[in-house]
């Protein structure tokens, strides 16, 4: 796939390079692009963002081109350092967990390396996700605090500890010595769009004492694919997370995959339309081997604007490559008009607690003031948004950084 080197604008050279990068990790690799600089920063800037880096590096993806294939190398070493940070963090927390009494559920990327789904090196994490009962707070608090970390944040949906503040350097992509956050939750749930959907009694298993991952692939797979809906619906799916469904559905047996069945029809009164797009796409972009009967059944129950995007849409417009702001993202999720309604109002005037969580995170955010956005009151991104066409925040601090990486050193 080609382009004029000259040719190249921000948006549609994201777009263009984060199709080429994913669909290369089914194979064949394609051919060495013939990009010019540009579009080779928005691929850098592609890989950051859906986190797949390594797994480029280790599809052998392009390594005819120096500059790209020390890339990913690094990225792909990265990783591995960090991984092994994170394996002595989570030793740490199940010993004390077991020593405790403690029951806890690691998540995500932690329960995919604890189960053997992915390999060390290849999966990126930016941080620990656990899941605890909500009597037991105050003891995983001491638990974290002890290992030297100190509370980030309170939020409705978990706390966030972190290490003591370090003055890193300004970098672009994974960074080996980068702090590893902890976030703790006590409920798992999602808003779609204002829908809730509760799984939290499907990753519990027994409440085992100890550090434990999800009871079994089948709530392994509902969590992942859950959490990749939530990401869709606001349009920052990562591949990476498609990544996991795929290599989870690889190992799902008949009975496993009818367990899940019956944690979505479980979900949010049976409403289990909101898994058809991560299903989809994960089958589409990695050939995840999804069961057709199950794909048609919640192909059937998915809301029909919200069908119609996800089988006419790529990766990019769900996804953090979609370079523009969008005020409302996931109307198209909404199962009917009162939900619509009641996701329209959330979005002109959010609950107090909701409007807290955001702005407390955006402060901890260092691409919160790009593009001017997150810096200035919500009335006045409004207005905004109705006479321009603003850039995401997070992609235009991704790019920049990407460019800074690319220039050589000033000479001295």
């Amino acid at each position: 796939m080609t382009l004029e080197p000259d040719a190249c604008n921000e948006p549609a050279a994201l777009a263009l390079a984060t199709e080429v990068v994913s669909r290369a990790l089914i194979g064949p690799v394609p051919a060495l692009p013939t990009w010019g600089p540009c579009h080779w920063q928005m691929a850098r800037v592609a890989a950051l963002l859906h986190g797949i880096g390594p797994l480029l590096a280790a599809a052998g993806v392009w390594p005819e081109r120096t500059e790209w294939r020390e890339f990913v190398e690094e990225q792909r070493r990265a990783v591995a350092l960090k991984q092994q940070r994170i394996d002595d963090l989570l030793r740490r927390l199940g010993s004390d967990a077991t020593r405790l009494g403690l029951p806890v559920v690691a998540l995500k990327g932690s329960a995919l390396h604890l189960m053997g789904v992915v390999t060390a090196g290849y999966r990126p994490m930016g941080d620990i996700d656990l899941l605890v009962r909500g009597q037991d707070l105050a003891a995983i608090e001491h638990v974290i605090l002890a290992m030297d970390y100190r509370l980030l944040v309170r939020a409705p949906r978990h706390d966030v500890y972190a290490p003591p503040a370090s003055e890193l350097p300004e970098a672009f992509g994974e960074q080996a010595d980068s702090p590893v956050k902890i976030e703790v939750h006590t409920r798992i749930a999602e808003r779609l769009p204002r829908r809730v959907v509760d799984i939290t009694h499907m990753l519990t298993g027994d409440w085992r004492v100890g550090l434990h991952p999800y009871p079994d692939s089948a709530s392994a797979m509902m969590h992942q694919v859950l959490h990749a809906a939530a990401n869709m619906s606001v349009r920052w799916l990562r591949h990476l997370q498609l990544h996991d469904i795929a290599l989870l559905a690889r190992r799902l047996a008949p009975a496993d995959w009818q367990a899940f069945g019956a944690m979505l029809a479980d979900s949010a009164g049976g409403t289990v339309g909101w898994a058809y797009p991560p299903l989809l796409l994960s089958q589409r972009y990695l050939a995840a081997p999804i069961p057709s009967d199950l794909l048609a059944q919640v192909r059937e129950r998915c809301p029909r604007l919200l069908r119609h995007e996800t089988e006419r849409s790529d990766l990019t417009r769900f996804s953090g490559s979609a370079y523009w702001l969008d005020p409302l993202p996931a109307w198209r999720w909404a199962g009917g008009p009162l939900e619509l309604l009641d996701y329209l109002r959330s979005r002109l005037w959010p609950e107090a607690r909701e409007r807290e969580a955001s702005e407390a995170f955006f402060r901890q955010q260092s691409w919160a003031g790009m593009g001017h956005w997150y810096d200035v009151g919500r009335w006045r991104r409004v207005v905004r948004w109705l006479v321009d066409r603003p850039a995401r925040p997070q992609i235009l601090d991704a790019i920049r950084l990407a460019g800074m990486q690319s220039r050589p050193p000033e000479p001295h």
